[in-house]
């Protein structure tokens, strides 16, 4: 695609590059390396290998990449000490890199099922697949039911919250009304009516995979056309009718 031959290959320097979204002296040194290597530069592992072991800031980026402390403070210092460049959303990185901190942590249920049941690790073992008829509320149902064993009830997503909260208190959950961005916590069921975030009357539902203030990432099913579990960015707005939060434990 981005070969010599390419109609990209004379404004490619100026493009970002793979995973470190390599630009001008590390966007020709990332080809010059993959050339040297007999690979092409949108190999996987010979991007890792060039960020990792050749580029100039390797040793500086293993070193962030190692920190101990919270997602944020990493993310934080890997855009200002490695990224640099006035890089900018950093909220949106943040809330990413929290999700990706929760997949690796706990990369699926497969193996360990009683262990994962009703946690992020359940969650992350349906991505890429339909849970029931592919409808967003069937994947919120599903979740209820792994952690707590009943049924959602009714047909509305914007309504679960009311249409299901005697069986939530009864299980532990908190259901909270007219939610507000600093109610949205990582397991959180999300409920919205139509508005910015749903164009159908029923409403949409997901479930939090991780939150950075007004931002947060979402497993979604049933979202922009595409029926399998998947994980979506979105921006808090005041369409959201109820945040329900799973048992503590």
């Amino acid at each position: 695609m981005y070969g010599a031959g390419s109609s990209f290959a004379p404004n490619i320097q100026e493009r970002g590059l793979g995973l470190g979204q390599c630009t001008n002296e590390r966007n020709l040194a990332l080809q010059a390396y993959a050339k040297s290597a007999g690979k092409p530069w949108w190999d996987l592992a010979t991007q890792l290998d060039y960020i990792l072991n050749v580029d100039g800031d390797c040793v500086l980026l293993k070193q962030l990449l190692c920190e101990t402390g919270d997602v944020p403070s990493i993310t934080k210092d890997v855009v200002a000490r490695y990224e640099r460049g006035g890089a900018t959303g950093l909220a949106l990185r943040i809330a990413y890199a929290q999700a990706w901190s929760n997949w690796l942590l706990n990369p699926n249920s497969q193996g360990s099922p009683a262990r994962a049941k009703g946690t992020i690790a359940s969650l992350n073992a349906l991505i890429g697949q339909q849970v029931g008829d592919g409808q967003c509320y069937a994947l919120s149902s599903w979740y209820v039911q792994q952690i707590s064993g009943f049924r959602l009830q009714g047909m509305s997503a914007s309504m679960i919250g009311s249409d299901n909260r005697l069986s939530f208190q009864r299980a532990g959950w908190t259901v909270i009304d007219h939610p507000q961005a600093n109610d949205l916590k990582v397991g959180a069921i999300l409920c919205w009516q139509m508005g910015s975030n749903s164009n159908s009357i029923y409403g949409h539902t997901a479930i939090v995979n991780a939150v950075s203030g007004t931002h947060f990432v979402t497993y979604d099913q049933n979202w922009n056309g595409n029926q399998t579990v998947e994980l979506y960015q979105k921006t808090w707005d005041d369409s959201m009718t109820f945040v329900i939060l799973p048992p503590q434990k």
